[in-house]
């Protein structure tokens, strides 16, 4: 097999030993026993986060109707009825 860096995603840390100096990791990590593990931060989540400070999701509307009505507007004629049901 040789020497060879392999990078895996979607491995998650479960657990943080700090009195043993141990992380418990779920997933497959290659390598041989008691060999050494570099864990950082995947690219695409730092991107991911990068876009979400940038741009934020908007608001999620109203499921019908678009935007919600302005206070003391008086009430559509169909939102009278969905209402009684």
């Amino acid at each position: 097999m040789g020497v060879r860096n392999r990078t895996i995603e979607n491995l998650r840390i479960v657990e943080i030993d700090v009195a043993r100096n141990l992380l418990l990791i779920s997933g497959a990590v290659p390598g041989a026993e008691g060999s050494r593990v570099i864990v950082k931060p995947s690219v695409k989540a730092k991107g991911q986060a990068r876009r979400q400070k940038l741009m934020p999701n908007k608001a999620p509307t109203a499921a019908k109707g678009g935007a919600p009505a302005p206070k003391g507007a008086a009430p559509k004629a169909g939102a009278a009825k969905a209402e009684k049901k």
